[in-house]
């Protein structure tokens, strides 16, 4: 395992937490705290995944979502959030989405989407 991976969300401590798991678990990690800086990112650097918060400042999850299958259709992409809108998984799934994780969830859910995803389960 030495995927490299962006994690897209606006809150400092998120970006932190799941860097350093993903950081433990052998991943390469690089993090983006706006959808404007995580659709620059993906245009300029190669990822095998992206963690995608869908609540950003400015350009929302869903636009960025759809920024990335545009530019990089092959790049999975794992939507994460609080929000508990009726819907919204399907919605984020319907949208591109590889695996959709609400907020709080413990590491364990995580790597188990996130292998799943890799694996193209």
């Amino acid at each position: 395992m030495n995927e490299k991976i962006l994690i897209v969300d606006d809150d400092d401590g998120v970006r932190q937490v799941l860097g350093e798991s993903l950081q433990d678990a052998g991943h390469r990690v690089s993090s983006a705290e706006s959808g404007e800086k995580a659709i620059a990112t993906v245009r300029e650097e190669a990822f095998d995944l992206v963690i995608l918060d869908m609540v950003l400042p400015r350009v929302d999850g869903m636009a960025v979502l759809k920024d990335i299958a545009t530019l990089r259709p092959e790049l999975p992409v794992i939507m994460i959030t609080a929000r508990a809108e009726p819907g919204i998984e399907e919605k984020a799934m319907s949208s591109g989405a590889s695996c959709f994780l609400r907020k709080p969830f413990d590491a364990e859910t995580l790597v188990s989407c996130l292998q799943r995803v890799l694996r193209g389960v």
